[in-house]
């Protein structure tokens, strides 16, 4: 049996956003783990698989698990086009039960003990002869039901900050790149408070049946941009340009 990781709270932060053309699909890279023996930190772990052309999932919570048993599954299932989205929720349902229900028997271990860990799963184009475009949240350890909510998804760190500014900028007509860029934004503001979460972000376009990872040359653009949009926020509270009594 797989050693359950110690802490209660997914240090991660995955966010969802249904732009005019497709989804944006991102994920943090830093991992916090917490076994018997101490703490430590990866900087590199990779939250986001794809499952088929045009569908793919971010993991907040047990990742290196999760992302074992999705390719596990991947193995096993039939992901493909051809098949309705909802036919492959259902056997994805199933098959990552089975495969926790295997290694953590239900006798003998409570789910609400340990860390909660969920999926978002994204899927744009047409399966089963359907057009699709949706974004399905699922807790894995707990309930294994998968929900529809919305626009705009957040799981792990959403309290410090990643679904307040995904809130206040994000607009339905947002573009593939202004929602990456949205998407980015608000990675780098939540690790700027907490070093649980950090860049560099990964960032999927999810569209017409294709998961596109955007190019280095967009991650350096918005590294510049984020640059100057926290340089001016800053700016703005310094002492010499503010005063409580409106004189200046």
């Amino acid at each position: 049996m797989p050693t359950l990781p110690q802490r209660l709270k997914p240090l991660t932060l995955c966010l969802s956003l249904k732009t005019a053309d497709g989804i944006v699909l991102a994920a943090d890279t830093r991992g916090t783990f917490s076994p018997p023996n101490g703490n430590y930190i990866v900087s590199d772990l990779i939250k986001t698989s794809t499952l088929a052309p045009g569908l793919a999932v971010a993991v907040a919570g047990d990742v290196p698990l999760i992302n074992k048993y999705l390719q596990k599954a991947k193995r096993e299932m039939g992901f493909s086009e051809s098949r309705s989205l909802e036919a492959m929720m259902d056997d994805l349902k199933r098959k990552l039960r089975s495969y926790y229900e295997e290694d953590y028997p239900p006798s003998d271990l409570d789910p609400r003990d340990h860390l909660v860990t969920e999926l978002l799963v994204a899927c744009h184009g047409t399966f089963g002869g359907i057009p699709t475009s949706v974004v399905y949240t699922m807790s894995v350890n707990q309930s294994f039901m998968y929900v529809d909510r919305g626009n705009i998804q957040v799981i792990g760190e959403a309290l410090h900050g990643g679904l307040y500014y995904a809130c206040r900028f994000y607009h339905k007509g947002m573009s593939t790149k202004e929602a990456s860029y949205l998407a980015y934004f608000c990675i780098c503001e939540v690790a700027a408070l907490d070093p649980a979460v950090s860049p560099p972000a990964t960032i999927w376009a999810i569209k017409n049946n294709s998961t596109v990872p955007l190019e280095q040359s967009e991650y350096d653009e918005f590294a510049s941009e984020y640059t100057k949009a926290a340089d001016t926020m800053k700016s703005w509270f310094r002492p010499h340009t503010i005063s409580l009594t409106g004189k200046h």
